[in-house]
């Protein structure tokens, strides 16, 4: 594979992670943190920052919960 097809390759990636509903992108990021056995507890943080702050998106609060509790469990 060259270069070029690498490069046409990442870039299908990432333009597909643009067209994700929020609910499959927040589905890829509890996926992750499966990989963990931490799903529930991001779950879980992820719908406590979404209520209790107004200015985060649902998936900013799924972000932000599953780098809080992974890096808790690094």
């Amino acid at each position: 594979m060259s270069s070029f097809q690498k490069i046409n390759l990442r870039n299908e990636n990432v333009e597909r992670k643009y067209n994700m509903s929020e609910e499959e992108q927040i589905e890829e990021i509890l996926e992750e943190a499966n990989a963990y056995n931490l799903r529930e507890e991001v779950k879980i943080n992820a719908e406590k920052i979404f209520q209790e702050n107004d200015m985060f998106s649902r998936i900013d609060a799924y972000v932000r919960s599953y780098h809080e509790i992974i890096n808790d469990y690094e």
